[in-house]
C-alpha cells in the first residue's frame, strides 16, 4: 500500500477545488478583502444582503486541519470584516457560521466562514435555535458527552496546538477505547509503526512515548508493575549482599519467589485492560489501515 502525506492529498484536492480556482483568479469572484493568508468574497447565493465568505488561500477542506497560524490570521480577518459589515450594512448583527463536514451542511471542499448580516424579521429562521425540552434522555446524552470530552479534550487540544504532552497512560487509555486502533496495533504492529510518522494525528499522540513499549504493553508482552517489582528485588538483594548478610539475601529472595502468584495476579490485571485480544494474531488486510486513516481524516 502506498502511503501519501497529508500535503500530497491536499495538493490533489486543490486541482479541482472551485475556491482554490477563485484564489488563483481562474474563476472570477467579487473580492471584498484580501491579504497574504485570507480572501473574502461575496456569496453568489446569499442568505441575506451582504453575505460574505471568508476563506484561507491555502487549501484546507475542513476546519480541524487548518494550521494554528493560518487559523489565527483567518479569525483576525473574520473579526475585522464582521465589524465592517455591521457598520457598512447598518446591520443589527451578524451570524458567523462554519459548516465543517458534510453532516454539518458543508457543500464546498474548501473550509470557509460565512458572515451573514442580520436584521429583525429577516425571515432567516433556519439559523434560529428552537427551544427544546431538556428531558431525562437528553440529560443522559449530555452527561455522556461531557464524560467523553473530559477524557479526550486535553489530548485533542494538545495534539492540535502542541502545548500539552500526551502521557503514556493517556495513550494507552485512548487505544483501549478505540477498538479499530487497538486491532491495527495487535495484528499489524510493523505497519502501524510506519503509519505513525506519516499521519499528523498519530504522530502527535505518540510524540512523547516509546511506541515499541506501547505496542508491547497492548500486546500483553510487557508488565510495568512486574518490571518495577523485579527492580526493587534486585536493589534489595544488592544491598543485602553489600552488608554481607547472605542469610538475609536468601530469605529475601525466597519471599520474592513466594510472591510469584501475586505477580501473576498483576499480570492478569494488565491483561484485563486488553481482554479482547485474540490469542492467534491473524494477518489483516490493508483495509484495516485504510479504515483507520479514514477515521483520522486522511493520509492514505
Amino acid at each position: 500500500m502506498t502511503q501519501q502525506s497529508q500535503q500530497q492529498i491536499l495538493e490533489e484536492q486543490k486541482v479541482n477545488c472551485p475556491m482554490c480556482k477563485i484564489v488563483s483568479g481562474e474563476i472570477p469572484a467579487q473580492k471584498v478583502y484580501e491579504n497574504q493568508h485570507v480572501i473574502a468574497i461575496m456569496d453568489i447565493n446569499p442568505a441575506t444582503k451582504g453575505h460574505i465568505l471568508v476563506l484561507p488561500k491555502e487549501h484546507y477542506p475542513i476546519l480541524p486541519i487548518v494550521p494554528p497560524e493560518t487559523f489565527k490570521e483567518l479569525f483576525k480577518a473574520v473579526r475585522d470584516i464582521n465589524k465592517c459589515v455591521e457598520d457598512g450594512m447598518i446591520s443589527q448583527g451578524t451570524t458567523t457560521l462554519i459548516a465543517s463536514g458534510g453532516a454539518a451542511g458543508q457543500q464546498l471542499p474548501h473550509m470557509l466562514i460565512h458572515i451573514i448580516p442580520r436584521e429583525a424579521g429577516d425571515n432567516l429562521e433556519k439559523f434560529d435555535l428552537k427551544p427544546i425540552t431538556f428531558d431525562e434522555k437528553k440529560q443522559k446524552e449530555q452527561n455522556e458527552a461531557k464524560t467523553l470530552l473530559e477524557k479526550n479534550l486535553k489530548i485533542s487540544l494538545g495534539r492540535r496546538f502542541g502545548t500539552i504532552k500526551v502521557t503514556k497512560e493517556e495513550v494507552l487509555n485512548l487505544i483501549n477505547k478505540n477498538p479499530q486502533l487497538k486491532q491495527i496495533i495487535l495484528t499489524q504492529p510493523d505497519e502501524f509503526k510506519k503509519l505513525v510518522p506519516q499521519n499528523e494525528q498519530l504522530k502527535a499522540i505518540f510524540a512523547n512515548v516509546d511506541i515499541d513499549e506501547i505496542i508491547a504493553i497492548v500486546k500483553g508482552k510487557k508488565n510495568e508493575k512486574v518490571d518495577e517489582k523485579n527492580s526493587k528485588v534486585k536493589t534489595t538483594s544488592d544491598n543485602v549482599s553489600k552488608n554481607g548478610s547472605n542469610k538475609e539475601a536468601s530469605i529475601e529472595n525466597s519471599a520474592n519467589i513466594d510472591n510469584d502468584d501475586e505477580v501473576t495476579a498483576e499480570d492478569k490485571i494488565v491483561d484485563a485492560e486488553f481482554e479482547d485480544v485474540e490469542e492467534d494474531e491473524k494477518e489483516s488486510s490493508t483495509e484495516d489501515v485504510d479504515d483507520l486513516l479514514d477515521a483520522l481524516g486522511g493520509d492514505k
